[in-house]
């Protein structure tokens, strides 16, 4: 999907992620981030279509879908509070 028509704009996000899926853990890499999803560099890849739970900066965790796979790792939808994330 090309930036221009993506439904909310992404921002950069230096920051580490802990996603889990069915008990397994892997810290990833948060590429970047919006509104309605996040992409993540792992090696570790969930399968397309499964919820996960994410976990930024050690805060609330989230839920998540996986949305697809991409070279370097794989991206999630949500809706979450871009602020709630952020904030400390």
């Amino acid at each position: 999907m090309s930036a221009e028509h993506r439904k909310h704009h992404r921002f950069p996000y230096s920051s580490n992620a802990v996603v889990t899926y069915k008990g397994e853990r892997c810290e990833c890499v948060v590429l970047n981030i919006s509104a309605s999803g996040a992409a993540f560099k792992s090696a570790w890849r969930p399968d397309v279509g499964v919820s996960v739970e994410i976990r930024f900066n050690g805060k609330i965790p989230v839920k998540g879908q996986v949305a697809r796979h991409m070279d370097e790792g794989f991206a999630v939808t949500s809706v979450w509070d871009l602020k709630s994330i952020n904030n400390e």
